[in-house]
């Protein structure tokens, strides 16, 4: 899975949440996403990082 992401959106997601959209994308693209659910198909449940 390929992700792309604004590095000025990313450095205000650090600031402001204390993570980065590539931690993000590792969240998204590895073996980390347990479930996506079933209500709504944008929101995931990352279990494991």
């Amino acid at each position: 899975m390929r992700f792309d992401w604004d590095s000025h959106k990313s450095e205000l997601l650090l600031d402001n949440r204390g993570y980065s959209l590539e931690e993000v994308s590792a969240v998204l693209g590895g073996e980390y996403v347990e479930q996506i659910k079933q209500d709504d198909p944008e929101q995931f449940l990352a279990i494991g990082y």
